[in-house]
């Protein structure tokens, strides 16, 4: 599985109290990227499946509970759909991400979190150059 990844310090979230649009153009500015390309056991493959398809589901439902609330002139069917599109987003945000970056240095050597202990101890030791 190929896989890019960006990431910017955690300081320039900050920028968001100044405004998400300011803070979305220095973050494109300033971040860095690597790419990897990582395996995945068909145990974790089908997971991560899974869950994008519950997410996409459940956003599917949200903008169907949406509708049917302009429709029908309900409020509080509005509400849970919004709600309900909020949750999708965030479940499907936790649930698929395999890896996360922690740090990426000017030349793209990556810090990531998320590895199994175990499948580290397999690994040689790191000897920076």
């Amino acid at each position: 599985m190929k896989k890019k990844f960006y990431w910017h310090p955690p300081a320039f979230y900050l920028l968001i109290c100044a405004g998400v649009l300011i803070y979305a153009i220095v973050a494109m500015i300033v971040r860095k990227s690597s790419t990897i390309h990582m395996g995945i056991c068909e145990e974790h493959r089908s997971r991560r499946k899974r869950s994008i398809a519950i997410a996409w589901s459940a956003v599917g439902i949200s903008f169907i509970l949406i509708i049917a609330s302009a429709a029908a002139e309900v409020g509080g069917l509005a509400l849970f759909g919004i709600l309900l599109l909020l949750g999708a987003i965030i479940f499907g945000i936790v649930t698929t991400q395999l890896l996360v970056p922690t740090r990426i240095d000017n030349q793209g050597i990556i810090w990531l979190k998320g590895i199994p202990p175990d499948y580290l101890e397999g690994l040689p030791a790191y000897r920076p150059v």
